[in-house]
């Protein structure tokens, strides 16, 4: 029998915050929805580690700290968008809602 198991979805999980690592992976769970494929996390905590991931390839999402030190969620996303030939979606947490006119950048 073929297995019908669909392969994981990887979304990478930025943040020097190891808590607030956790929490991003506690929110969304190993499986979002039912008719979703199961979620896989790759962590990292530095933007090197980012970069790594990325040109490694096989990242689906990506979920960036806004409050990272030192290199900030928002600019690892500009950065990232502007050098990863087809970078997959971001979402960008912020802490302020002052912050999000910025996001948008």
């Amino acid at each position: 029998m073929e297995s019908t198991a669909a392969a994981p979805v990887n979304v990478l999980v930025y943040s020097d915050d190891a808590n607030t690592r956790e929490q991003v992976r506690l929110a969304a769970g190993r499986r979002p929805a039912a008719d979703l494929p199961p979620v896989a996390y790759v962590e990292c905590a530095t933007f090197p580690a980012v970069l790594a991931e990325l040109e490694r390839g096989g990242i689906d999402a990506c979920v960036l700290d806004g409050e990272a030190v030192p290199a900030g969620g928002m600019g690892v996303c500009r950065q990232i968008k502007d050098e990863i030939f087809q970078c997959p979606p971001v979402l960008l947490l912020i802490g302020r809602p002052q912050d999000a006119w910025l996001a948008t950048w």
